[in-house]
């Protein structure tokens, strides 16, 4: 059988439950309390209609149900109001943020820009005194240099008038020493 036509099929087609297919017993147990219950609703509201005093209290109860209904229609219309106040108080804030975000970078961007400046001023100073370190430890060099030059040539001199002077002595005595 085709399962949607088991579905719609009336309970009473159905002998015993043990007859029923497992996949339609939910839908059927289900149409069946439905039915009764609707059965006892319709049989509660009649016995409500006839007592009087119940029908004061129906009545009362229904007010009331309105009255809680236009209370909840004046709580969501507030809630409403409140949410639109949110949402520009949220807008106004995102905007004053937005204003100063943009503040904030302009004044980082000035920082950015005096620093680089700055970065640039000390490069400058930094190479004109590198230069001019430079140039006095060239003069101090050219300087140191011509002294061990001038150390070099005085030894020298020495040197030689030292050895001259052994010379001459050498030849002063090897002279006595023949005339004598």
């Amino acid at each position: 059988m085709d399962k949607e036509n088991t579905v719609n099929e009336p309970r009473a087609s159905y002998n015993t439950v043990a007859n029923i297919p497992k996949e339609n017993l939910g839908v059927i147990f289900h149409q069946y309390f439905i039915e009764e219950i609707n059965k006892y609703k319709k049989k509660q509201d009649d016995e409500l209609f006839l007592d009087p005093s119940m029908r004061d209290i129906y009545e009362r109860l229904i007010k009331l149900e309105e009255e809680l209904k236009n209370q909840r229609i004046l709580m969501e219309a507030r809630f409403e109001a409140s949410d639109k106040r949110f949402g520009d108080l949220q807008k106004s804030m995102n905007t004053r943020f937005n204003e100063m975000q943009h503040y904030m970078d302009k004044r980082f961007d000035a920082n950015d820009k005096r620093f680089n400046d700055l970065q640039k001023n000390m490069d400058k100073r930094f190479e004109s005194m590198q230069k001019n370190m430079d140039s006095r430890f060239e003069s101090m060099q050219k300087n140191m240099d011509s002294r061990f030059e001038d150390m070099n040539t005085r030894f020298n001199q020495l040197t030689w008038m030292i050895g001259g002077s052994f010379g001459l002595l050498t030849i002063f005595m090897a002279v006595l020493k023949i005339f004598s």
